[in-house]
C-alpha cells in the first residue's frame, strides 16, 4: 500500500494524469465531465454568424458574412429563412390555398472568398437549402460541416428572380465553432 491509499485517499489516475481521460468522458465522476468540458470549451466554443437583407424583384445581390480576425470558424449546420411583406401569392403547396411568403424564385450562390471556392454549382433554389418559410414547422437544419479561416468572408449572391417589384426578405444563419489560435 501506498502513503495516499493507507490515508484513504484512493489515487485518481485522472486527476494526475489529465490526458488519460483523452476524448472519452467519463461519467464515474461528473467533476472529471466537467473538467474535461472546461478543458474542450477553452479551445473551441460555439458560435452563430448571421446575415439579412432583402431583395427587391429582378435583382441580384451580394451580402458577405464576415468571420472574425481574432478566430478560425468550424461550421456545423446553416438554416434560414425568407419572408415577403407584399403580394402574398396563392399556392398549392403545402396545402392548396396556402400563402408563398418567400420562396417563389429566390435563390442563393455561396462562395468562400479567402479561398476563391464556390460552395454551390452556381444559383440554386433557397428552399432547397434553408426553411421552406411556410410557418408550419417543417424544417430541417443543413449540415455545414465547413472550416472557414479568420478574416474570411463566406459571400452568398442572393437572386429575386421574381419580375414584378415583390421585395424578399431574409435571413441565413451559420452555427459552429470558433477555435482558438493555435498557442
Amino acid at each position: 500500500m501506498n502513503e495516499r491509499q493507507y490515508r484513504g485517499n484512493l489515487v485518481d489516475p485522472y486527476r494526475e494524469n489529465p490526458a488519460a481521460l483523452g476524448d472519452d468522458p467519463s461519467f464515474d465522476n461528473i467533476e472529471h465531465t466537467i473538467d474535461r468540458e472546461r478543458a474542450l470549451q477553452s479551445r473551441r466554443w460555439n458560435y452563430t454568424y448571421v446575415v439579412s437583407g432583402s431583395v427587391v424583384g429582378g435583382q441580384t445581390i451580394a451580402y458577405d458574412m464576415n468571420i472574425e480576425q481574432g478566430t478560425d470558424f468550424k461550421g456545423k449546420v446553416m438554416m434560414g429563412r425568407a419572408y415577403s411583406y407584399t403580394d402574398a401569392a396563392t399556392t398549392s403547396f403545402p396545402w392548396p390555398g396556402a400563402t408563398d411568403f418567400a420562396m417563389s424564385g429566390l435563390m442563393v450562390n455561396i462562395t468562400d472568398s479567402n479561398a476563391g471556392r464556390s460552395l454551390t454549382s452556381g444559383f440554386v433554389p433557397f428552399e432547397c437549402m434553408m426553411s421552406p418559410g411556410y410557418g408550419i414547422g417543417l424544417y430541417q437544419p443543413l449540415q455545414w460541416p465547413y472550416f472557414l479561416y479568420r478574416n474570411s468572408k463566406l459571400r452568398f449572391d442572393i437572386r429575386n428572380t421574381d419580375n414584378s417589384t415583390r421585395t424578399h426578405s431574409f435571413s441565413i444563419l451559420l452555427n459552429g465553432f470558433k477555435l482558438s489560435p493555435a498557442n
